[in-house]
Order: C-alpha cells, then structure tokens, then sequence
C-alpha cells in the first residue's frame, strides 16, 4: 500500500501543471533514511516553503 501511495502521489504532483519542482516533490515523498545517525542530521528543510504549498494544494485536492 505505501508504495502506491507514493507512486499516485508522485504521478498526481508531477502532473499538476508544474506547480512544483521535481526535486521538492521526490524530498516530500522520500523514504525514511534507514541509518539513525545519517537520518538524524538530514536536510529535513530543504524545499520547506515549496512542500508546505504543496501539501496544502495536495489537501485542497484530496478534501473536494
């Protein structure tokens, strides 16, 4: 089930008229980094503004 998930996500967002970056899109769907240490001290912000915004029109799309 999650993957998917993750595959309709990511072909649902990658279709929404280019709202939003490819690189933004595979960071908000990426899979939990497996090394503890290396997960701890990830670029979790990266593309923050741009996967709020995206999240948000992801809940608009989900809510009609």
């Amino acid at each position: 089930m999650p993957h998917g998930f993750r595959t309709m996500a990511s072909s649902t967002l990658h279709e929404s008229d280019q709202k939003f970056r490819s690189d933004a899109i595979e960071q908000q769907l990426a899979h939990v980094e497996q090394n503890k240490v290396k997960g701890a001290y990830s670029h979790k912000a990266e593309y923050w503004g741009e996967r709020v915004e995206m999240m948000e029109w992801w809940g608009d799309l989900v809510n009609r």
